[in-house]
């Protein structure tokens, strides 16, 4: 009796007699939530795409092997505990090109094997925690009167954003004892919120914290979340939001990693603003995001630290 042998292809390692392929539409689509994502699991790629999973998961390792898209190595580092995971997908060098050739957007000479071979664990599990918001908010406004507005697209609609604030990103002056320190703002992602029936669009900071980084800190000249919150609200304060993006108002999406973490973050923010908090943020833990049914009805607590709201009540749909 005849037995047939399987070999299965190392998961690390390009087939050297892969099957070429023409790039669909559905492909296209894939390759750029996961440039825009820049790191996503198969198991968000198939949220926000239609069709069977398993016939994506073998689009995904054509992909792969036709050098579309990467898997980053290090993710064997992220997923240190046993047991089964979904693969973790990052741009590649013929993907950059394609999103260069459909979309214009500039390739620069970035080599994105090499680039994908140097990220970490910790950028790893920070990433793909901003990216399953996102994935979460995008796919339940798919299924509802809601917009939602990616953060390329939130820029353009920005009518005070100039060139020089293209990118997500500015400087605020903070007042803290008695000294001035100036502190760069950079959000893990922008995004906008919009009504079907309705016209203003709500747009949202999005900021993820893994418990990295100290909540507060003797002074301002190191990083700590402190810092970032007194940030956010000088910028407020200040009106930057409006001078630098033409936005009348804004809300910080604040998703952290544990719910002790949280009530640390609510304590530090309720210093400001004269004890009373600052009302631009809505907090939640990321345990709260797993198990709720839709992220547009999760309960956040809101930046005073004695209610909630919804994202969906506070766009007013």
């Amino acid at each position: 009796m005849k037995y047939m042998v399987f070999i299965r292809t190392p998961r690390f390692n390009r087939s050297a007699k892969t099957q070429h392929i023409r790039v669909t539409p559905r492909d296209l689509h894939i390759i750029h939530h996961v440039f825009r994502y820049r790191l996503l699991s198969s198991k968000q790629i198939a949220t926000l795409t239609e069709g069977s999973h398993q016939n994506l998961l073998r689009r995904l390792k054509l992909l792969y092997n036709n050098r579309y898209l990467d898997r980053p190595i290090s993710q064997l580092d992220y997923y240190r505990a046993g047991g089964s995971h979904p693969m973790i997908y990052a741009l590649g060098n013929r993907g950059a090109d394609l999103i260069q050739a459909k979309f214009g957007i500039p390739r620069t000479e970035i080599d994105w094997t090499a680039k994908n071979r140097s990220v970490k664990r910790l950028f790893i599990q920070h990433t793909l925690s901003v990216s399953e918001i996102l994935v979460r908010l995008k796919s339940r406004c798919r299924d509802s009167d809601v917009e939602f507005l990616e953060k390329e697209k939130a820029l353009r609609n920005l009518a005070g954003t100039s060139p020089a604030h293209k990118k997500l990103g500015w400087n605020v002056s903070v007042p803290f004892n008695k000294d001035v320190f100036s502190i760069g703002v950079i959000p893990d992602y922008l995004f906008g919120l919009r009504p079907q029936n309705g016209t203003d669009t709500v747009y949202f900071f999005l900021e993820v914290d893994r418990g990295t980084m100290p909540v507060m800190r003797k002074n301002l000249n190191q990083t700590s979340f402190y810092r970032k919150l007194l940030a956010y609200h000088e910028t407020w304060r200040q009106e930057l939001h409006t001078s630098l993006f033409g936005l009348k108002r804004f809300r910080v999406l604040v998703v952290v990693n544990s719910k002790e973490r949280l009530s640390h973050l609510i304590a530090a923010n309720k210093l400001l603003n004269d004890g009373k908090g600052s009302g631009i943020f809505l907090f939640a833990s990321m345990s709260d995001v797993d198990s709720c049914e839709n992220i547009l009805n999760l309960p956040f607590i809101d930046g005073h630290g004695d209610s909630t709201s919804s994202l969906l009540t506070d766009i007013g749909s």
